[in-house]
């Protein structure tokens, strides 16, 4: 079971302890402690980091919360078995101000409304 950071099936990873979240390196995960893996979910705690781009992504600066993630919802793409959905949970009050506590990124075979796309190759 992989997960594809980004959508990028080139970007493969199992139990990564460390991963971007954005394409232009503004955001990202650390410290990843993985308690379950197994073909159906997976658990992690860990910190979350991101720049507020003020007044540039590149020197903006760069906030730290702890999150706990957790991949779900496997599908097959690109001819592996891979997780399609990242949640993302941060305690009350750790994250940036203004966005939420908690939220969820998904990943489609193909672009639907509100799915990030995955791309093989």
């Amino acid at each position: 079971m992989y997960l594809f950071p980004n959508g990028q099936a080139t970007e493969r990873v199992v139990r990564p302890r460390a991963m971007a979240l954005a394409a232009d390196g503004s955001a990202g995960l650390q410290d990843l402690t993985w308690d379950v893996w197994d073909s159906q979910h997976a658990h992690a705690t860990g910190t979350e980091w991101s720049s507020d781009c003020t007044p540039t992504c590149a020197s903006g600066t760069v906030h730290r919360a702890p999150v706990t993630i957790t991949l779900s919802r496997p599908l097959e793409a690109c001819g592996l078995e891979v997780f399609s959905s990242i949640r993302y949970v941060f305690p009350d009050g750790a994250a940036r101000p203004m966005e939420p506590d908690e939220y969820t990124q998904t990943f489609a075979t193909t672009a639907q409304s509100g799915d990030f796309a995955i791309v093989c190759g």
